[in-house]
């Protein structure tokens, strides 16, 4: 789909990245991380985040401080302080609770199966003021 719609104005990127996170295709995940390099939705940021953490990169604080200016909820879901809010109608609202449902949905498997990465993420985010 990628290659027929380059732009993905259909957001398939959100989902390749997820089955990507999930089944821990690194360099594919690289490689789709870097084609989209521009994007700033708190979805792709908490991917490179989690990528980075998995890494042991130097950046992956400051990559988790970038995607919780993006959506400071997504912390919250993950570790099981504010329940799950999905989307009612297909749509999300950026930096809304339904965003960070969404990313939870798709993604929050791939968060709980690396470990310490939700503590981590929670650690370096809860110091932080929202944006709200």
């Amino acid at each position: 789909m990628l290659e027929l719609n380059p732009n993905d104005n259909q957001g398939i990127r959100y989902l390749l990245a997820g089955y990507l996170l999930a089944l821990g295709l690194t360099a594919a995940l690289k490689q789709l991380l870097g084609q989209f390099e521009d994007d700033g939705t708190a979805m792709w940021l908490y991917t490179r985040a989690l990528l980075a953490f998995r890494e042991e990169s130097p950046e992956a604080d400051s990559l988790a401080g970038a995607a919780w200016s993006e959506n400071s909820y997504v912390p919250e879901i993950l570790s099981g302080r504010r329940p799950l809010v999905a989307s009612r109608d297909g749509y999300v609202t950026l930096g809304g609770e339904d965003e960070a449902g969404e990313y939870v949905r798709d993604n929050g498997a791939a968060w709980r199966a690396t470990h310490g990465a939700i503590e981590w993420l929670v650690r370096v985010t809860s110091a932080m003021a929202p944006n709200r």
